[in-house]
């Protein structure tokens, strides 16, 4: 969806490790995310942004997570906020932020806004539904391999730049 003020195109990088048992973690890399915050009630709207967000997921063999974080790396805010001072206030009190965090950080002239959509992200709740940061870093071989991902630069094959003929086999059965 396209979001007043946002022009990047958002980007999505990916890896995954795993052992022979099932064991093993998944780090998700958004950039350049719009997001468009709906009406909070009464026509208050908290703005548009622009993000870029680390997710960090470790899961077991079967299936269920060990540890979920999920961190806003950088933020800006694009304009279209009608929140009040009011208002305002009330989202400082319940994500637990700063007293004037929006007059003084998080606003047309000052535009960083990674604390404000990292505590949206991780409040207990999670995030639109979705599930929250839970659980602690296993700190064991996972965790060193997706420290520094190594995210692939095409989607096609080594050496390749379609996927023309690359499921082309032939096959002689020997008499």
């Amino acid at each position: 969806a396209t979001v007043a003020g946002v022009s990047e195109i958002p980007t999505f990088e990916l890896m995954t490790v795993s052992d022979a048992a099932g064991n093993g973690a998944a780090v998700a890399l958004f950039t350049d995310v719009g997001l468009a915050f709906p009406d909070i009630g009464g026509g208050v709207l908290l703005g548009d942004y622009i993000f870029t967000k680390d997710d960090k997921y470790y899961f077991n063999s079967t299936g269920t997570y060990e540890y979920i974080n999920k961190t806003i790396t950088s933020s800006e805010f694009r304009g279209s906020r009608s929140a009040i001072a009011s208002d305002l206030d009330s989202v400082e009190a319940y994500l637990g932020m700063a007293t004037d965090y929006f007059d003084t950080t998080c606003n047309v002239s000052v535009i960083d806004c990674t604390l404000f959509l990292d505590a949206v992200h991780n409040n207990a709740d999670g995030f639109a539904g979705q599930e929250p940061n839970q659980g602690t870093d296993p700190l064991d071989w996972r965790s060193t391999a997706i420290g520094t991902p190594s995210y692939l630069t095409t989607v096609y094959l080594d050496g390749l730049s379609a996927w023309t003929g690359v499921f082309d086999h032939s096959f002689t059965p020997v008499q």
